[in-house]
């Protein structure tokens, strides 16, 4: 089976596509990945054939009348909008002829996409390719209604005459790696098959020895606001506006503050973002980057911008979470974690809100029974090597249906 994966965005898009791909790797399959060219770096570890040929949101955005839609949409608040209107895109039209072009010169079975790259969805309906989208933000927000409007703009461009319905976004299905009963799309997407979330390292990553050193009286807090937001906050630098919930370095600022005052140990990873000149004290410990996901595994909380690479994890982990959310799908990944029990949410984080919602979920034990729980549904989801399995299966000819 050969494989064609598309991808986009930024950096923790690349996290849910290599979840994908390893296994079809590892089985022996062909892939193929088409992604912009400050993406393909991050993916040549896979061994795979990587072109550098999408248009990324970074040149997208510096068209000035595609900056001044982002300016209009910094001013909305209602962020499903906001994502349909990527599909409008004029990138979009662009990555479609790409991916098409690619696809008729390595000829793909089957088309696995990132979920805010929909150039893949035109392309594989205009040559007849199946296409599957993996999970993501972006899939979590995304009315398909709002969305075909767009798409079907650029469907015209490739010269066809009859509109794509809603349903062809999702024709072939969505991956994801949350069970249903704690589902985080907004809307109905259609068909859905659900794997098991693994624990993914980079090679040669390891926990530090000083955590797995803790003594375990006091609680442990891991905190990030992620990869995206610096790249949001080096945008906002650029005058390029993004529609933002709240302040990143202003929320990192007070999640350093209120760790600093609650009785635990604390790693916090900047990704890259400002901090305080002042230095925490000896119980905090501020770095550039951790290994989230081996970190989550021994966290009593993870404090989070609630982004779904990160989301997924906390699951994988049962660690509950204090989301404070950036921009995009989340606030609404936010606002379920809290109606789902496995955390709390807020989007005014001063210091000391932040140390109180923090002291609330390590102080009440149902937020961690929650959180177990929640695991236990992960851990019952079917390996990744269904996913290979159910990618053949379509590609002989079989209609799959949604897995609870």
């Amino acid at each position: 089976m050969h494989v064609l994966a598309t991808v986009t965005g930024n950096a923790s898009h690349t996290r849910s596509l290599t979840i994908a791909l390893r296994p079809l790797i590892e089985a022996g399959h062909q892939v193929t990945i088409a992604a912009p060219p400050e993406l393909a770096p991050l993916l040549d570890s896979l061994g795979a054939e990587v072109h550098a040929v999408l248009p990324g949101f970074e040149n997208m955005l510096r068209d000035p009348e595609r900056a001044a839609k982002m300016r209009e949409l910094a001013a909305s608040t209602d962020t499903t909008t906001q994502i349909s209107w990527i599909t409008s895109a004029p990138f979009v039209l662009e990555a479609a002829r790409t991916v098409i072009a690619l696809a008729e010169t390595v000829r793909p079975d089957v088309i696995v996409r990132d979920d805010a790259e929909f150039g893949a969805v035109l392309a594989g309906e205009h040559l007849g390719i199946p296409h599957v989208s993996l999970c993501g933000g972006a899939s979590n927000l995304l009315d398909p209604a709002l969305a075909i409007e767009g798409l079907n703009g650029h469907w015209a461009a490739l010269g066809h005459a009859e509109p794509l319905p809603a349903e062809a976004i999702y024709r072939h299905g969505r991956a994801d790696y949350v069970p249903a009963a704690f589902d985080f799309a907004a809307h109905d997407t259609g068909l859905v098959r659900r794997y098991r979330q693994p624990v993914l390292t980079r090679a040669g990553e390891r926990l530090p020895e000083w955590i797995a050193e803790l003594s375990g009286q006091s609680p442990f807090v891991y905190a990030s606001l992620g990869t995206a937001l610096p790249m949001v906050v080096a945008r906002e630098s650029d005058s390029i506006p993004m529609p933002m919930t709240t302040d990143p370095v202003r929320s990192l600022a007070s999640i350093i503050a209120a760790v600093s005052e609650l009785d635990c140990v604390a790693l916090v990873s900047t990704g890259g973002l400002p901090t305080p000149a002042t230095p925490p004290p000896a119980h905090v410990h501020v770095v550039e980057h951790a290994p989230q996901p081996l970190v989550l595994e021994v966290a009593d909380l993870f404090i989070t911008h609630g982004g779904y690479n990160s989301v997924r994890e906390a699951l994988r982990s049962a660690t509950p979470m204090l989301v404070i959310p950036g921009f995009g799908d989340q606030p609404h990944d936010g606002a379920r974690v809290t109606e789902l029990g496995l955390g709390e949410m807020t989007t005014e984080p001063s210091p000391e809100r932040v140390a109180q919602l923090a002291g609330q979920i390590l102080g009440q034990p149902g937020y961690t029974r929650r959180a177990r729980q929640a695991r236990a549904h992960v851990l019952a989801l079917p390996p990744l090597e269904q996913f290979v399995e159910d990618l053949q299966a379509l590609v002989d000819g079989a209609t799959l249906v949604t897995a609870s």
